[in-house]
């Protein structure tokens, strides 16, 4: 892609705000300070109005320096601050710049916060003022998406990422090069690199944070395994908004693999468009959640694009229960590539379980593909509801993969997080989660998910996963979604009601329901 040459204004005001961001003496410039640096106004205009604003911005900068040192203190005095590292919010997407901005932050030692623009802007400034980033870091096209007068609104500075400015044609090789420079070093390990907000489905959205040694765990155990060759190409098109799209751009840079950054607005809109990007550069690493892969698949079935996908050599399926009947169908396009589904959240760095799809058996009797086994340095214990070591029960998940905890103070000790003292461990103190989902240990050794605590439901006196039926129902041809409800009998037994979205919605399809029921086997659930 060709990039015009900047301004020299523009340039030198790119320039003062990478050395102040680069120096780590807490120092920033608002965004509407840009276009005072031109050197034709030979240094800052000076009003009255603007040295007030200085003013208190020092003044802020003085508060922000004094709760600085009083967090030092309590860490010091063997206290755990929250607040030990300083936060610097990514307010770019899924963007060249995004890549840029994580790996500047990193190398200074701070930590960064990803900021989604596709969120509403009451959600951004609610955990700007919850997180507390020292500043923004946000791209020009976020910028114009929002406008200035919500950037002012922001409750911390930000300061505009210009790539034009980074980044320049070479003629002689036809590509674009980076000329970049980073002034400060990370002074060393701090105990978290990264904070990411849930998405909230179960509650108000919470902070988690990062650590350090579980992002280099995950990344590393990826590269031990399934390793990014130079000759790979990866895709980096996940919302910055989920914990996947770390290892989505991470891993490939780690690994010297070239990562292509499509728009995302794009492929938010037509997702169909991931197959065009993939057979157009031969992409070799994708990472999809199986919904996606259930809505290309009919596209890749067809003629036009059947080869959409064949350069793909390693498939990663997580986020979602993966059907047996979807990785079938995966497996008949994808005949040589390698699919592994796993299993993680938030808060265990994104992935702790995994299983290679090729050692699924032929005549595996579950609807559902295991979840497999744990990465190496992370431990499992499944507990039953009495909360003893049982073979099936609500999973949790210990060791360095783990996060710290979460941002708000008011849970930043849940009951979720304990940490267990082991002498015989590498690291004495081993932190665990219990993840609040429902897993069964198989022969092998493999486990294989139920569902979501509270999606496990009893039936007629049975243990039935909501998930499971679901998934169920939707491998059958007639149906394209289903959606499943327990209801709480009073005077009739407990029922599960299903809710469905026909491929063919015709009256008789409808009579041969119970019919279908007895088929996928799920006879047990009719009254």
């Amino acid at each position: 892609m060709t990039r015009g040459q900047a301004a020299p204004d523009r340039e030198r005001a790119l320039k003062g705000h990478g050395q102040l961001i680069s120096n780590g003496r807490g120092r920033y410039v608002a965004v509407e300070e840009r276009e005072n640096l031109s050197p034709s106004h030979g240094g800052i205009a000076r009003t009255r109005e603007r040295d007030r604003e200085r003013e208190r911005e020092r003044e802020r900068e003085r508060e922000r320096e004094r709760e600085r040192e009083r967090d030092a203190e309590e860490e010091e005095g063997g206290g755990r601050s929250p607040n030990a590292v300083r936060i610097v919010g990514i307010l770019t997407g899924a963007s060249v710049e995004y890549v840029i901005a994580i790996l500047a932050v990193l190398q200074c030692g701070f930590a960064f916060l990803p900021l989604e623009p596709s969120w509403p802007a009451e959600r951004i400034v609610r955990i700007m003022s919850d997180s507390k980033p020292l500043m923004v870091l946000a791209s020009q096209k976020t910028y114009d998406f929002f406008r200035a007068d919500a950037f002012h609104s922001f409750p911390v500075p930000v300061m505009i990422i210009d790539l034009d400015s980074l980044v320049e044609l070479d003629p002689s090789t036809g590509t674009s090069v980076a000329h970049c420079r980073c002034f400060c070093h990370s002074a060393g390990a701090r105990p978290y690199c990264y904070v990411l907000y849930t998405s909230g489905s179960s509650g108000k959205p919470k902070g988690v944070y990062g650590t350090e040694i579980g992002l280099w765990h995950r990344l590393q155990w990826m590269q031990n395994e399934y390793p990014f060759l130079k000759d790979d190409i990866a895709i980096f098109k996940s919302s910055v908004g989920f914990i996947d799209h770390l290892t989505e751009v991470l891993g490939p840079i780690l690994g010297g693999s070239l990562v292509i950054v499509p728009p995302f607005e794009e492929l938010y809109r037509n997702p169909l468009g991931l197959l065009t990007f993939c057979q157009t550069y031969k992409v070799t690493r994708l990472t999809a959640v199986p919904s996606l892969m259930r809505a290309v698949l009919p596209s890749l079935l067809s003629y036009i694009d059947y080869h959409a996908l064949m350069s793909i050599n390693v498939l990663v399926l997580s986020g979602e229960i993966l059907s047996c009947d979807l990785l079938r169908s995966i497996q008949r396009v994808l005949t040589h590539a390698i699919i592994l589904n796993l299993y993680g959240c938030t808060e265990v760095s994104g992935d702790c379980l995994y299983f290679n799809c090729r050692l699924l058996d032929d005549e595996w009797g579950f609807f559902s593909v295991p979840i497999g086994k744990p990465l190496p340095g992370c431990f499992i214990e499944i507990l039953s509801e009495q909360l003893e070591t049982n073979d099936e029960g609500e999973l949790k998940v210990g060791g360095v993969l783990v996060a710290l905890g979460y941002h708000d103070e008011r849970t930043f000790n849940d009951d979720r997080f304990t940490t267990v003292t082991d002498p015989n461990a590498v690291h004495q103190c081993v932190r665990f989660f219990r993840t609040g989902d429902y897993v069964k240990r198989l022969n092998d050794g493999n486990l294989l998910f139920l569902g979501r605590k509270d999606r496990i439901v009893k039936v007629h006196g049975s243990r039935v996963s909501l998930d499971e039926v679901e998934i169920t129902l939707e491998s059958h041809p007639l149906v394209a979604q289903c959606a499943l409800r327990f209801q709480k009998g009073v005077s009739l037994d407990d029922i599960l009601i299903a809710y469905v979205v026909l491929n063919t919605p015709r009256n008789q399809d409808l009579r041969e329901f119970p019919s279908i029921l007895r088929v996928l086997r799920l006879t047990k659930f009719l009254r």
